[in-house]
């Protein structure tokens, strides 16, 4: 379900995800689902009163902020829930992906390179990098800037691209304004 989502199929995802909550309305493992989606992609505010209901595990202060700036997208609250993830990132590099998806949620994509493209080699985690971020519907914009491509080479996605000859999708993007395997060609494959 949440994989619809992700791909962009948000109207099929939502869907899916009612007739479950007809199927099985007290279901706690469904709650938790409305509340990743209502959280990314549907209603903050219903994702706000599953967590206050006690419907779903409790969020930490950067999920709240997070959500808190959805709801009221003020530069103050996206300044305080950005402000807490960079804080988080400074600590621990490792945890990059909440920042990164703040970040692109509200369309800071410059500061997502400076993050993605800053991180020393160190800071890498190959084995557990969440590999669909970059393509989920928020974060589809950084994909028309080339850069990413130096993103795809740092993660070893360029290499399995290249191995498999299968290109993501938007690549085939007539509007992208760069072509990905002659952009690729900058950049050294990296194991996955």
């Amino acid at each position: 379900m949440l994989t619809g989502n992700n791909a962009g199929q948000m109207e099929a995802a939502r869907r899916e995800l009612e007739k479950a909550e007809k199927d099985w309305p007290h279901s706690k493992a469904i709650a938790e689902i409305r509340y990743y989606f209502d959280a990314r992609w549907g209603d903050p505010a219903n994702a706000l009163n599953l967590q206050r209901g006690g419907d779903v595990p409790t969020a930490d202060e950067g999920m709240q902020l997070y959500l808190q700036a959805r709801i009221s997208p003020t530069p103050a609250n996206i300044d305080a829930v950005l402000r807490f993830y960079r804080l988080q990132f400074e600590k621990y590099p490792m945890a990059s992906p909440p920042y990164i998806q703040a970040l692109g949620t509200f369309g800071r994509y410059d500061e997502v390179y400076r993050v993605l493209l800053g991180k020393p080699e160190a800071t890498w985690d190959y084995d557990h990098y969440d590999y669909d971020y970059p393509f989920r519907p928020h974060m589809r914009p950084m994909l028309a800037d080339r850069r990413f491509m130096d993103v795809a080479s740092r993660t070893g996605m360029l290499t399995v691209w290249r191995k498999s000859g299968d290109w993501p999708d938007f690549c085939n993007d007539p509007k992208l304004p760069y072509d990905c395997q002659r952009e690729a060609a900058k950049y050294p494959d990296k194991a996955p």
